[in-house]
This record gives C-alpha cells, structure tokens and sequence, in this order.
C-alpha cells in the first residue's frame, strides 16, 4: 500500500484538458506492462501505471524525477468542468513530488 499520494491538479480550457487526459491515456494504454530498470529507478515495479512511461514518452529528460505512478488510469469522471466555463482534472499519484515531469508534458 502506498503512504505517500499527491493530487496534481490542471485547469485550462476544455480542449487542453481533454488532450492532456488523451494523450496521458494513450501512453498508459501502449506502455509495456513493466519497463526494464535501468539500474538507478523501480520504474519497472509499477506496471502500465509507472510514471517512467509518460517520462520515455518525452524523451526521457535528464533530471526529471520518474519513480512513482498514478494511483489509478485517467477515467473521464477526473476531468470536469467549472463554472467559469474551464475544465479541471485532478491525478492522484504515489511516491513524491513530480511537478518537474508535469511541466514538461505541459510544455
């Protein structure tokens, strides 16, 4: 059981955030169901789920923290709309902080 989750929380236009749970989704749904350690990270232990998927995905930039994993795949209930006509959806993951990771997939 995991002891330590974060919930990361992006708010923008609709389209953004509609892209932005697509794109994430289809990561998860090609990644390999575990990925080879490469000696100085766990990605490998957490499944479709890892965090080192989206982190390959971009390229793997240097200095970007990877080790940990969403808690649960993006289902469309995590996106919602405001009142002020933007969107918002909230990602729960384990094992520290990954605003880094976030920033680059929103650049």
């Amino acid at each position: 059981m995991w002891t330590c989750i974060t919930e990361y929380y992006f708010e923008g236009p609709g389209y953004e955030i509609l892209t932005l749970r697509q794109c994430l989704n289809q990561i998860i749904q090609h990644a390999p169901e575990r990925m080879p350690d490469t000696g100085n990270t766990k990605s490998g232990a957490y499944g479709k789920l890892g965090l080192g998927h989206i982190w390959n995905a971009l390229g793997k930039p240097e200095g970007i923290s990877m080790d940990g994993a969403l808690v649960h795949r993006i289902q469309a209930g995590d996106c919602h709309i405001l009142r002020n006509g933007k969107w918002a959806m909230a990602l729960q993951v384990c094992k520290g902080d990954f605003r880094d990771l976030w920033d680059a997939v929103l650049q």
